[in-house]
């Protein structure tokens, strides 16, 4: 599998490991850490929760996809992100300041599957998804 994007092979390589690969990291830590910190929701009461945790997802889906271009999206990546997404709400619900909420993690899903829907119009040249 190659990047969601139509780059030579030297390229890809470079944008995989000095790019994609250290977004990924610094978004999963950011996430979690907004997720599990008390004072996350003070900083998006502005906005639609659930909105946020779709659009959160799709970019990690597509850093995810783009940090590990051999991994299967959907049999793969898509499962451990699902996870991940779980994993935070169930230790939400551990938190005194925090609740796990059930729609939030449908909106994770509903982000990585929109994203999933999507990879095909990044590239020509993708190979079908799997």
């Amino acid at each position: 599998m190659s990047l969601p994007l139509p780059v030579s092979p030297r390229t890809e390589h470079l944008l995989v490991r000095w790019l994609f690969r250290p977004l990924l990291a610094i978004v999963l830590v950011a996430g979690t850490s907004a997720a599990l910190s008390e004072t996350a929701g003070a900083a998006t009461a502005n906005m639609n929760d659930k909105v946020l945790h779709l659009l959160g997802f799709a970019v990690l889906g597509l850093l995810a996809d783009a940090s590990l271009p051999a991994a299967a999206y959907w049999r793969r990546l898509l499962p451990l992100l699902l996870l991940y997404g779980a994993l935070i709400e169930v230790v939400q619900g551990f938190l005194p300041y925090r609740s796990a909420d059930l729609l939030d993690f449908l909106a994770d899903a509903a982000g990585l599957v929109a994203y999933g829907a999507l990879r095909p119009l990044f590239s020509r040249t993708r190979q079908p998804t799997r």
